[in-house]
């Protein structure tokens, strides 16, 4: 099964698929009607064309296989390209298996696109900061991106190209293996996969198996030079190798590489190394045992809206989409960086600063409604009540108001504004804090349509994060699901009745 998420702008679309299919199936997502024909040209009331009106579905099809259909209308819809004509789509909201991680394999999963996907927010701090010693927080998403990919078990998406160097010629060919031949001048390492090129190749712990392939393993073992398998991350000017193996088959862990995105994955070849026609299947897939070979299939959504994604307490951020084209990001907090500028209008008490007006309304948790103290964690400073700020207590405080007090040991008692402000220059303080009411971002266009084409895949799905961060995730693992049941019913009972028909008319003309 073949799947397409298109945006229609009003004019005529062709959309083409890599394999031959007989049934087209187009489901409007909204909008106007769409018209569906397998010729070019269509205009509505035309013969064979097709009038999907919004949030419905229907097919056309080419008695002998095509590659392409074309559509006409304005708004999102999805196409599938499959064999037979039973209905591919069910609703986001029912059947379906949910699944919390933040990233792995689920087996025993169909063909089938994500029926829904929250992706959950996270502030991590580790250690009590001090002025002297700040603690940064890190959170989800603070590089400007969050990659969310879903493929099937093999991981390993390749960025090499056609090449040759140093007497080796290497050919991708349209199943995913790579063929070399020639004989190596030199020792060398060619890359399959290049971190500079992609950030898809992502680990999130535990065991790994990566495998060229039996008939790589069988050269490797008779020949009298060596080759290998090597999986590294750059780390400045140094390479890490977390595998390196010169057999076919090598399982690793990733422990302690979770945090790396800068991976790399190479065919490493000594010099005299003779290739004729050697063939390597490069795959990575989850767990300590390879299996049969998978080429690499899947896609990633990239999220830029509303990052960070942030947690405090028990408040965080959240991702919400689900597959009836619904999407949004939640913000549950809120997060402030605090440099002594003008425009924060800083106030000079006797043993504290205090800004002017409330700027973090709402961060109080009322666990001690005397003395509250504020939902929030700093790089700078402990929390502590406001109170405690008054009587010299080093620390953060937020009042009741919304107001930011900050005590500094070294600076009570010092009557100067500008040596507290001068700190903040050099030394900025950021906050995370709840907030009070959270706020509502809609995803982009762009971003639902890359979070429209994740899928499932038959047998074996892995759907992970960059950031390491806690997904739910609702996917289809039985195609026999109720909301299966009437299509496929139907599917047979349209295909008998055609038959029956047709052979009612053989009878008649007989």
């Amino acid at each position: 099964m073949q799947i397409k998420t298109i945006n229609l702008t009003g004019t005529e679309q062709a959309v083409k698929f890599a394999e031959t299919s007989t049934h087209f199936w187009v489901q409007n997502l909204g909008g106007s009607d769409v018209l569906v024909s397998m010729e070019s040209g269509i205009s509505e009331g035309k013969d064979n064309v097709l009038t999907v009106t919004s949030g419905g579905a229907g097919y056309v099809r080419s008695d002998m296989g095509d590659k392409t259909v074309y559509l006409l209308g304005n708004g999102k819809v999805q196409v599938y390209g499959v064999n037979n004509a039973f209905c591919p789509f069910k609703p986001g909201t029912k059947g379906g298996d949910a699944i919390t991680f933040t990233g792995g394999a689920i087996a025993g999963t169909v063909d089938y696109p994500l029926l829904a996907l929250n992706l959950y927010g996270q502030s991590i701090q580790n250690g009590t900061p001090t002025p002297e010693a700040p603690v940064d927080i890190v959170s989800v998403g603070d590089n400007g991106t969050v990659e969310i990919t879903a493929c099937g078990k093999n991981i390993l998406m390749q960025t090499c190209v056609d090449k040759t160097e140093y007497g080796i010629t290497f050919t991708k060919q349209p199943d995913g293996s790579i063929i070399m031949n020639g004989t190596s001048t030199s020792n060398f390492a060619y890359t399959i996969y290049d971190y500079n090129k992609s950030n898809t190749l992502v680990f999130n712990g535990g065991k790994y198996t990566i495998s060229f392939g039996d008939e790589f393993n069988a050269w490797v073992r008779s020949s009298p030079t060596t080759a290998a398998m090597v999986v590294g991350c750059q780390i400045g000017e140094s390479a890490n190798y977390i595998s390196y193996s010169k057999h076919g088959v090598r399982t690793f862990s990733t422990d302690e590489y979770v945090e790396e995105r800068n991976l790399f994955v190479k065919v490493k070849l000594d010099a005299g190394a003779v290739c004729d026609n050697i063939r390597i299947y490069p795959q990575i897939e989850k767990g300590d045992t390879a299996t049969e070979y998978e080429p690499y299939k899947g896609n990633t959504a990239t999220i830029t809206s509303g990052l960070p994604l942030c947690s405090v307490g028990d408040y965080r951020d959240e991702l919400i989409y689900n597959a009836d084209g619904t999407g949004k990001i939640i913000k549950r907090t809120g997060i402030t960086t605090f440099d002594g500028s003008d425009n924060e209008e800083w106030e000079l008490g006797s043993n504290y600063m205090r800004i002017g007006s409330p700027i973090l309304s709402g961060v109080i948790a009322k666990t001690d409604e005397a003395n509250p103290i504020a939902n929030c964690i700093c790089t700078n400073l402990p929390i502590v009540s406001a109170n405690e700020t008054f009587n010299g207590a080093q620390g953060l405080a937020v009042s009741s108001s919304g107001r930011v007090f900050i005590c500094i040991a070294s600076l009570a008692g010092n009557s100067d504004i500008t040596a507290w402000t001068s700190y903040f220059a050099e030394n900025p303080v950021t906050v995370v804090y709840q907030l009070e009411t959270p706020q509502v971002i809609e995803l982009s266009a762009t971003e639902m349509a890359e979070l429209g084409q994740l899928q499932t895949f038959d047998g074996m799905t892995t759907i992970y994060n960059d950031e390491g961060a806690e997904m739910t995730v609702k996917v289809a693992t039985n195609p026999l699901l109720s909301e299966y049941v009437k299509p496929v019913i139907d599917g047979f009972t349209a295909r008998y009745e055609e038959r029956i028909a047709a052979l009612e008319a053989a009878i008649t003309s007989t």
